[in-house]
This record gives C-alpha cells, sequence and structure tokens, in this order.
C-alpha cells in the first residue's frame, strides 16, 4: 500500500520529524511504502533517510497521514477532503484559535494522538468532536546493536524555553548539549555567553542511524528537563532513544502526570525539581552507572515501530 505521510510544515529538527522518520521505517517494516510529503525545504541529510515529495498528486497513495500539522492554508486546500488521518502530537498545535478552526475545516475523519494526557486536554477543549480520536503511542524502530556505558551524560533537546536548559548549565555537570536548535531569544536571555560558544555545546548531529548512534553509544544518562503545559507524563523521543542505548533518563519532577503516566519516577527514570537535586542524580549515574534499565527497555516494547504501523493502517 501507498501511503502518503503529510508534513504541514517541515522542520529538519525535533519531535516531528523523529515522529515521520519512525513510522515511516514501521510502515516499511509492514511491508507499505511510505512517502514524506512536504511543501517546505527539507535538509539533504533527511533525503537519504526518507523518501520526499511535494504535496502534489494526492491521488497515486492509497492512504493519507497529515503527521504534522500547521496553519497553513495553501496546504489545507490541497488536502482538504483527502486525507484518512491526521495526528496530533501536544496541545501547542491547537493553542490558537485559528489552529483549532483549521482543523475543524479540514474534518479529518481520524485524530490520532501519541501521548494520552494530550488527548484528554484535546477532549476537553470540546471544540472538535467530528472525528473518532485514539491514542496510539508513538512509533520507535531501534536502533542500538551494542551498548558500554561510559560517564558521559547528554543532552539532546533543542534549546528552548519550555526545554529549561539553563538549569542543566547550572547544575555544572559537563553535559554535553547535542542539538541543531537554539532559541536565540532564550539564548540571548538566559546565559551570560552564547551556549555555541560552549565547550559542552557540541552542536547538531546527523540523521542517519550511525549518526544517532555516535551521539548515544557510551553515554550512562540523558537529561531532559522538559515541561509543556498540558502535556507530560509520556515518552519523547529522546526518552525512547536514550533507553535504547542503555543510558539512564534524569527527568523534570513535572514531567510526572500522575498514575496514568507511561514514565514512573524511580522506576523507568530519576526524578529531579531542581538543580542540586540534578547535580545529584547526575553523580549517582556517572558513578553507579544506569541503574533503571529493566524497567524501562519494556517502554520500548509498546512502542514496536512495526506493531504501531499497523495499528495505523487497521484503523484506517
Amino acid at each position: 500500500m501507498r501511503v502518503g505521510l503529510v508534513s504541514m510544515r517541515w522542520c529538519d529538527f525535533g519531535g516531528w520529524p523523529t515522529y515521520t522518520r519512525h513510522l515511516y521505517t514501521g510502515l516499511q517494516q509492514a511491508g507499505h511504502e511510505p512517502t514524506v510529503l512536504t511543501d517546505g525545504k527539507v535538509m539533504s541529510g533527511w533525503k537519504g533517510v526518507m523518501n520526499f515529495a511535494p504535496i502534489d498528486n494526492l491521488e497515486e497513495y492509497d492512504k493519507l497521514i497529515v503527521v504534522v500539522f500547521a496553519p497553513d492554508a495553501e496546504v489545507s486546500a490541497k488536502i482538504r477532503g483527502k486525507i484518512d488521518a491526521m495526528v496530533l502530537h501536544d496541545p501547542t498545535e491547537w493553542r490558537r484559535k485559528a489552529a483549532k478552526r483549521l482543523i475543524c475545516k479540514l474534518e479529518p475523519p481520524q485524530l490520532i494522538f501519541i501521548r494520552d494526557k494530550p488527548l484528554r486536554t484535546f477532549l476537553n477543549a470540546g471544540f472538535y468532536r467530528l472525528a473518532r480520536t485514539d491514542f496510539i503511542p508513538h512509533p520507535y524502530a531501534r536502533m542500538c546493536d551494542k551498548h558500554a556505558p561510559t560517564d558521559r551524560v547528554i543532552c539532546t533537546a533543542r534549546v528552548d524555553h519550555d526545554k529549561r536548559t539553563h538549569l542543566i548549565v547550572k547544575a555544572d555537570r559537563g553535559v554535553e548539549l547535542w542539538t541543531g536548535y537554539i532559541n536565540w531569544v532564550y539564548d540571548q536571555e538566559r546565559f551570560d555567553s552564547s551556549l555555541k560558544k560552549q565547550a559542552f555545546y557540541k552542536g547538531a548531529f546527523g540523521f542517519k542511524r550511525e549518526d544517532i548512534a555516535n551521539v548515544y553509544d557510551g553515554a550512562c544518562a540523558l537529561v531532559d528537563m522538559s515541561i509543556i503545559a498540558g502535556d507530560g507524563g509520556g515518552t519523547q523521543y529522546t526518552f525512547l532513544e536514550a533507553i535504547d542505548f542503555g543510558a539512564d533518563c534524569i527527568l523534570a519532577s513535572d514531567w510526572y502526570a500522575g498514575p496514568r503516566s507511561e514514565m514512573k519516577p524511580g522506576v523507568h527514570y530519576h526524578q529531579v525539581g531542581n538543580v542540586k537535586e540534578l547535580q545529584g542524580a547526575i553523580d549517582k549515574v556517572r558513578h553507579g552507572g544506569p541503574v533503571l534499565q529493566c524497567a524501562a527497555k519494556d517502554i520500548l516494547v509498546s512502542h514496536d515501530a512495526e506493531q504501531i504501523a499497523r495499528q495505523y493502517i487497521e484503523l484506517l
């Protein structure tokens, strides 16, 4: 089956393209022929990972899934009435009234949420009740072949307000920052000198499997201090990558969203609420090695890319 994965706004870095990559791989593993459809400019590094095409000739595809939603009137006109499903990732996508109106106008027959809490937030908003809504965990295609942990601690989240990178820097534990995106307003407000000038800033890394392995291999821990209003409790791709490569996760205490949370503090990750606790958690893992791997790796099973791709096709 030919499946078109529509990205209404292409971003080279972050959760959206990473999600698209893993769903793409899962569809391939399930025997389908995916193509990423976007009118945006794509970095050349991605073109060796997935097949891309413009958002045209949509009749050539058996199924169309909007994998990245954005309030783009031109793209919306192309796909309206033709899509089989739309994926929503977190509340930032529908927070503005214009975005809400556009989702209603596109009338997707199926809405898929990759985390449970955003689904409940969305339904409580009550602005769109025409579509079927389902929660399906975001797919992850495993990439690690072997792992030998050292004392390296990394952060692979973008540098931004909701990622609270300043707490990681303030902890002063030599956490390596691997990211291709820096919010320059945040960078100027929070740091005396741009992060790009710091020794611990390692910059962007490639999109191929070996590029990702080069960053994660040997890491004993991943630090991610993300907090997104109306979100939390689930697993970001940085978490899944760390677990796959044998590293413990150190996450913000506010990430925990109660008993329904997939990630449980003390079971799947180390929970920290301030800089002092972050310092202690980093020191603990560095000296004692990763200790939460057995329970954490069970999470990878529920995100198996091939099985989740099959769930998508069955819904459509």
